[in-house]
């Protein structure tokens, strides 16, 4: 066999005593065995070369990552997601449920991250794409939609699944919007090193309040301010009416609805506008219809500005000026892009 060079034996040695690897597989478990200085990437870029002299070192490369599977790299990626409610899930893009460092990580192939492990470096702050098929058991559309994932705590490591513990950080993030189509969702994930980049180092000057009606730092109660009400007609999944609504037109604009019956029971929306005879227009758009006698709870919204400049309620109507989380003396940016008016 002196004509037969020593890796083209042994791929023939492996291939007749393992009928069932392939040739290419076969080549590489043969280098990796023999030279166990060799990382299975670079074994299989090694026996390419080898069997096919023609390829060059970069095609050999390319082409085994095209055929290279999980179990043949024996790396694998697993995800780690714990939600704001305390559950946690774990995934695995291995063909089978994974037992890693006390954990079982659920097989999910059709969990698709667009990462790369050079995303997980703080120093490229962006957000990356995970997409999937919805999966009942495991992150379920219904689930979505009522914001159990928002703000949720993603986390992924590129681990060997066979021999060796091997872990090596790729993602670390939180959940951002999600997004649905007819094959699936597919939601940003904001890496840490974002999130860095876009919290401000100094709190800018404006005239409009920078807090959210009623949160810990607004300090309003809207608890009392907060009505419920029947749904007397429909608009889909984009607002409804309560004809037995009596509030000015515009106090619940900008406001917060959350459905406690029917099919969006548990969900809530933002009130985009209200309109005389208890017309609501929410945004986003609803998971599902709203139907006719569907309950709600209904919180008024708030312009942010001090006075009612903005509309009906100003931080003055509610009687809140003290927390008043704005300049309103400063100039805004329309005044502050203006030309003086100098006449000749």
């Amino acid at each position: 066999m002196t004509a037969v060079k020593v890796s083209e034996a042994g791929v023939e040695v492996l291939h007749r005593v393992l009928p069932a690897v392939r040739v290419a597989e076969a080549g590489v478990e043969y280098l990796h065995r023999v030279l166990p200085g060799l990382t299975v990437s670079e074994a299989g870029v090694e026996y390419l070369h080898r069997v096919q002299p023609a390829f060059a070192i970069s095609q050999a490369g390319v082409e085994f990552l095209h055929k290279a599977q999980p179990c043949l790299t024996r790396r694998a990626q697993i995800w780690t997601i714990t939600r704001t409610d305390g559950a946690v899930l774990r995934f695995t893009s291995l063909d089978r449920d994974l037992d890693f460092a006390g954990h079982t990580y659920a097989a999910c192939n059709s969990l698709q991250p667009s990462a790369s492990e050079e995303l997980a470096e703080v120093s490229q702050a962006g957000n990356v794409e995970l997409s999937g098929l919805i999966a009942s058991g495991a992150i379920s559309q219904d689930d979505l939609h009522r914001g159990l994932y928002d703000g949720a705590r993603v986390e992924a490591h590129l681990v060997n699944w066979d021999g060796p513990r091997f872990r090596k950080a790729i993602l670390a993030g939180t959940f951002g919007p999600v997004s649905f189509d007819a094959n699936g969702f597919s939601v940003d994930i904001m890496g840490d090193g974002a999130r860095l980049t876009q919290t401000p180092l100094v709190r800018t000057l404006q005239p409009n309040c920078r807090y959210q009606f009623g949160d810990a730092l607004c300090g309003k109660d809207v608890a009392p301010l907060t009505v419920t009400g029947t749904v007397t007609a429909a608009n889909r999944q984009r607002g409804f009416t309560d004809a037995a609504r009596a509030e000015a037109a515009g106090y619940f604009s900008r406001g917060r609805v959350t459905f406690t019956s029917g099919a969006n029971a548990g969900i809530s929306a933002e009130i985009k506008e209200h309109l005389a005879g208890g017309i609501i227009a929410l945004w986003p758009r609803l998971a599902f219809e709203i139907e006719v006698g569907d309950g709600y709870a209904m919180v008024p919204g708030c312009t942010n500005m001090l006075d009612a400049s903005g509309g009906c309620n100003g931080c003055t109507a509610w009687a809140n000026a003290i927390n008043y989380g704005g300049e309103p003396n400063v100039p805004g940016r329309d005044k502050r892009g203006s030309q003086p008016d100098v006449k000749r």
